[in-house]
């Protein structure tokens, strides 16, 4: 996800927001090493709406509530 133009980014970062909602996506998303990627991505130069948005997948991941 480092690669390409910023709609992109925020388009696939919105659906990994609403996918870290539910407790299996949590597991899923942090097996397959989602979280040191998105740690990252906050950490690299980007605007401030990819760091918004990777800051909401990471509070989706680590909240006790799935949203329901």
């Amino acid at each position: 996800m480092a690669s390409g133009n910023v709609e992109s980014q925020e388009a696939s970062l919105s659906a990994l927001v609403k996918l870290s909602g539910c407790h299996a996506n949590k597991e899923l998303i942090a097996a397959a090493g989602g979280v040191p990627i998105i740690v990252d991505l906050i950490f690299s130069p980007h605007t401030a709406i990819i760091i918004a948005r990777c800051c909401e997948v990471l509070e989706k991941l680590t909240s006790n509530d799935d949203g329901i």
